[in-house]
């Protein structure tokens, strides 16, 4: 199951990803179990990334699943 941690609306932790589907500077895709989580913004930017866990950074505006 995907963990998700966000502190505030600048940074987001996600546990037990799946993979990339698309990585741009206004909009994430990452596979999870549950299906393809969307993460849109501003000037997002991949700061570490594991073969479970990601984190971004940016002006967070939306988060979908």
């Amino acid at each position: 199951m995907p963990r998700i941690v966000l502190c505030g609306d600048s940074q987001m932790l996600l546990e037990n990803h799946r993979g990339i589907v698309e990585y741009a500077q206004d909009r994430l895709r990452v596979r999870t179990a549950l299906g393809v989580l969307t993460v849109e913004g501003e000037n997002l930017t991949l700061c570490a990334m594991g073969q479970e866990d990601l984190q971004v950074t940016g002006t967070i505006r939306s988060v979908q699943l």
